[in-house]
């Protein structure tokens, strides 16, 4: 397996990063970067778009890449809104 990064993109055999994988590669840091320089395990949704909106000078394809998250974020947060709605309900007196 060969792996390289350049400015924004790797190449994994001839594979092209995803969204998150790209904005990893750009913004992980720390923890986050070790786990994607030793398992290209990549940033949540939700901390690459997070790392892309605090970036005012992000440029345009970056910014590009965040937008493709926005439905696995609203997927995400319209989950957690179902678990935590389940768990009022299972408070409920029954009637």
């Amino acid at each position: 397996m060969r792996r390289w990064i350049c400015g924004v993109t790797r190449a994994l055999d001839g594979v092209e990063l995803t969204p998150a994988e790209l904005l990893t590669a750009r913004y992980a840091q720390g923890a986050a970067q070790r786990a994607w320089n030793r398992r290209l395990a990549p940033l949540t949704p939700l901390e690459a778009f997070s790392a892309v909106q605090a970036d005012s000078n992000a440029p345009a394809e970056i910014v590009a890449a965040a937008l493709t998250l926005v439905p696995k974020l609203h997927a995400a947060l319209d989950t957690a809104a179902a678990e935590l709605r389940a768990r009022t309900d299972a408070e409920k007196p029954a009637s």
